[in-house]
This record gives C-alpha cells, sequence and structure tokens, in this order.
C-alpha cells in the first residue's frame, strides 16, 4: 500500500511537477493550495506525512501546524520556504519549529 501525502503550497507550478514526481515514485499524493483547504483534508483522510509551504495563507502554515499537533500528532511535517525567507523569518528558530512539530526544513 503506497503512503498518502499531502502537499500545501500556493504556487500551483510547484504542486503539480512535485505530485506528478511523487506519484512516479509510487506515492498517494493530493495537494492544496491554502491552509483552509489543508485543515479540511487533514479532517477527512489519514496522510503518511505532509509537506506545507511557509508561505501557505487562507490559515496560515503555523496555523496548520497547530492544528496538526492538536489533531494529527503522529504525522511526519515537511515544511518548505524559500532561500530569502530562511533570513528573514524569526518563526524559523529550529526549537519553535520542533515544538510545532516539523521533522525536517527544505529550501526551494
Amino acid at each position: 500500500m503506497a503512503l498518502k501525502i499531502l502537499l500545501v503550497d500556493p504556487e500551483t507550478k510547484w504542486l503539480e511537477e512535485t505530485q506528478l514526481f511523487l506519484k512516479d515514485e509510487l506515492y498517494q499524493v493530493a495537494s492544496v493550495s491554502n491552509g483552509k483547504s489543508a485543515q479540511a483534508i487533514l479532517f477527512e483522510h489519514k496522510f503518511f506525512a505532509v509537506v506545507i509551504s511557509l508561505e501557505t495563507t487562507d490559515h496560515s502554515a503555523v496555523q496548520v501546524l497547530n492544528y496538526i499537533k492538536s489533531n494529527c500528532p503522529n504525522l511526519k511535517i515537511i515544511l518548505t520556504l524559500e532561500k530569502e525567507s530562511l533570513e528573514k523569518r524569526e518563526e524559523l528558530d529550529c526549537g519553535k519549529l520542533k515544538k510545532m512539530g516539523v521533522n525536517s526544513v527544505l529550501t526551494k
């Protein structure tokens, strides 16, 4: 049985390309472009992991991470961000990210 992964990113092209890549690697993939939709799909379905962009809007990535921490504590979380965001964002402190349940951080 394939592992189910949820992709959350406001960038449509990145979502499409990543979804195709993961499906070719035999993962089951769902994708949404905002945090509100992410929370709705997480409520309805179980996933092995979520790959979420820090740039997520309409419920920010932090709001979605808080939802996951409360409702899906065993979910693996990979946070993606643009290279420029690394230096600008104070919420990117490793300790804070770990407390929010983030397992890995990837730069685009």
